[in-house]
């Protein structure tokens, strides 16, 4: 099993895999993610909410902004944005190619670190 060890849950899945399931930390290794992008609307002139992963939001500065949604995922972040859920998201920037999206910012992609699980 993996985790991303910037997910907000990885402490807790980590020890409950050890001491509930018998499963341990055998490796870890750094990855570079995907590029993201704070993106909105073409319509839309000053975004007033953003949905954003809890893990991203330390990636940029988000104080133009009155309201910060976390969701699940970058992808559900991106997927509420199509649905008009909210006005903004920090999500993958290749979304930008395939909807009519505005980029607003640019933001280079995060090395993470991924922590391994396996049964001993």
């Amino acid at each position: 099993m993996m985790i991303c060890a910037a997910h907000p849950a990885a402490a807790e899945i980590v020890a409950r895999a050890q001491y509930d399931h018998g499963i341990y930390l055998v490796d870890a290794f750094i990855a570079e993610s995907e590029a993201l992008a704070i993106i909105c609307r073409k319509d839309t002139v000053r975004p007033r909410n953003i949905a954003l992963h809890p893990a991203t939001r330390h990636y940029t500065d988000l104080a133009g902004f009155d309201e910060v949604i976390e969701v699940d995922s970058t992808v559900a972040a991106f997927e509420g944005l199509l649905k008009g859920q909210w006005e903004s998201a920090l999500t993958q920037s290749r979304f930008l190619a395939t909807q009519d999206l505005r980029l607003m910012q640019p933001i280079e992609a995060a090395r993470d670190a991924w922590l391994i699980l396996s049964c001993t």
